[in-house]
C-alpha cells in the first residue's frame, strides 16, 4: 500500500458521516475533560498550596471511574445510548457552568471541587461505555476495527494537546472564563 492510500485507509471510518459528527463530539468532549481536570487541579493549587489536596483531587477523579464504569456499561445495554450520552453531556454542562459562576462570584470552596470532581467522573464513567458501544451502529462492520483504532487516537491526542490548552487557556482568559467556555461547548 502506498502511503498516500495508507493514510486514507487510515481514516476510512471517517466517510461515515455520523461517525464524523461522533468523532467530532469525542474530540471536543475528550478536550473538554481535559481542559476541566487541569482548571480544578489549578484552582486546588492556588487555593491551597497544598501539594496532598492537589492529589486527592486525582483520588475523587479515579474512584467514581473505578466503581461506576461496570455499572455505565449495564446502564448502556439497557437505555437509549444517544440519550444516556446526551443527558450526561448537560449533567457536566451544568456542573462546569456551575463552577464558572461560583469562580466569576469568587465563591469557590474546596468541597466545590471536590464534589463536581466527584459527579463530572461519576457522569463520565457511566457515559463512556455507552460511546464505545454506539460506535457499531456508526460505521459499516468493515471499518469498524478503523473506528475503534481512531477513538483511541482522538482520546490521546486529547490527552496531550488538552492539558496545553487548558494552560493557555487560563493563563489568557483566567479559570472563570476556561470554566465558562468549556461549560458551553
Amino acid at each position: 500500500m502506498s502511503g498516500q492510500a495508507g493514510l486514507r485507509h487510515a481514516f476510512t471510518a471517517l466517510q461515515s458521516a455520523d461517525y464524523r459528527w461522533f468523532s467530532l463530539s469525542l474530540l471536543l468532549t475528550s478536550l473538554g475533560a481535559q481542559l476541566l481536570q487541569i482548571a480544578i487541579l489549578w484552582q486546588v493549587y492556588v487555593l491551597t498550596g497544598s501539594a496532598l489536596l492537589l492529589g486527592l483531587t486525582g483520588l475523587a477523579r479515579a474512584v467514581p471511574h473505578i466503581i461506576l464504569s461496570l455499572v455505565g456499561g449495564v446502564v448502556a445495554d439497557r437505555v437509549d445510548r444517544v440519550r444516556l450520552i446526551q443527558v450526561g453531556q448537560i449533567g457536566n454542562a451544568v456542573l462546569v457552568l456551575a463552577l464558572a459562576g461560583l469562580t466569576f462570584a469568587g465563591g469557590v470552596q474546596m468541597w466545590h471541587l471536590y464534589a463536581i470532581t466527584v459527579l463530572n467522573a461519576g457522569l463520565t464513567a457511566v457515559t463512556q461505555p455507552a460511546r464505545t458501544a454506539l460506535i457499531p451502529r456508526l460505521v459499516p462492520g468493515t471499518n469498524l476495527v478503523n473506528a475503534i483504532g481512531l477513538n483511541a487516537t482522538i482520546q490521546q491526542v486529547s490527552q496531550i494537546v488538552g492539558p496545553a490548552l487548558a494552560g493557555i487557556a487560563i493563563d489568557v482568559f483566567g479559570l472563570g472564563w476556561t470554566y465558562a467556555v468549556n461549560g458551553a461547548i
